[in-house]
Order: C-alpha cells, then structure tokens, then sequence
C-alpha cells in the first residue's frame, strides 16, 4: 500500500467582479417580457395587427354609408363603386404590396410582427400575400376555428399558416 493521499479537487471558481450568479433552479417565476424577436407570434399580437388593417376599410365604408345618406339616386351607385375601388386599393397595397415585400402590413408594423415564409425566413412574396387573403377561407370554414387553431398550435399558426408554410413572427417594429 501506498502512503501516498490524493489531494482534494480545486474549489470552483469564483464569479467575475460585477457578475450576478445564475438564480438557483426553481426559485420565482421568469420575469414576463416580449418574445425575442423570431420567436412565434402570440394570437393577441395578431387580432390587434387585424383590427389596426381594418380600421382604413372602416373609415372607407363610414364614409360611403354618410355619402348614401346626403347624396340620393344614381350617385349611390358611383360612391359604392368608389368605395369598394378604395377597400380593395387598400387591400391590394396592404397585404399584398406592403406585406409581400417586408412581411409586415401597417398593423403588423405596429404591434412588431412579420410574416416570413418557413423555408426562406424572408418575405413572402407579393403574389403569395395576396393568395394567403383567399386561403384565408379555410381558417373561417370550420366555424373559424382556423383563427383560433394558434391559441394551442406549438408554432401558433393557422390552418393557413400550416398549409402555405408561412409563419408570423416577432419583430422589430417597423
């Protein structure tokens, strides 16, 4: 046998001056704040994107429903094709244009989401934006359970999202 004793191990280093120790497991809850950018939008996040895009439209059919009201005949005729030349203007610019190109619309912009393709994490495409409006039916057909399927989705993405491939996520403001 040997005398020989094995000396025991070096004690862990301590942490640099001014660093904070990392918090013991368990301990408190994680302090709430947003989701890093990239992370998967929350479904608040994109009702209030909504209501912002919408809010246009709505002004453009108060403003034709007071023109109805004050102007009688044959130019009820030419403000309700005005009007809905002016929605569908919208419409194009802002979902299509605008959120083909930068993945954001003026709502989205806002509140700090985007919508990116999966496979390229890059705008989507002028063409391909306007075609998510009409895939949209899918989200409404099942008793618009589709606008609802990202309260419990893993990626919070609509029957859309998941069928296109898109996803929308946090963002920078733009």
């Amino acid at each position: 046998m040997s005398d020989e004793t094995t000396p025991p191990p070096p004690p862990p280093p301590l942490p640099a001056y001014g660093s904070v120790p990392p918090p013991a497991a368990g301990y408190g809850a994680p302090v709430p704040g947003p989701p890093p950018p990239g992370a998967p939008a929350e479904w608040l996040q994109r009702v209030l994107a909504t209501l912002i895009d919408a809010a246009p439209i709505i002004g453009i059919v108060i403003v034709e429903q007071v023109l109805f009201a004050i102007m009688p005949g044959f130019i009820d005729v030419l403000v309700a094709l005005a009007a809905l030349a002016a929605i569908l203007g919208w419409w194009v610019y802002n979902y299509g244009i605008q959120q083909g190109t930068t993945g954001y619309t003026l709502g989205k912009g806002y509140v700090g989401i985007k919508l990116i393709g999966d496979q390229t994490g890059q705008p989507v495409g002028t063409g391909m934006a306007i075609a998510r409006g009409f895939v949209h039916i899918i989200d409404a057909l099942p008793c618009y359970l589709g606008y609802v399927w990202p309260l419990w989705d893993e990626k919070k993405q609509t029957f859309t999202d998941k069928v296109l491939t898109h996803s929308v996520i946090t963002a920078p403001k733009a």
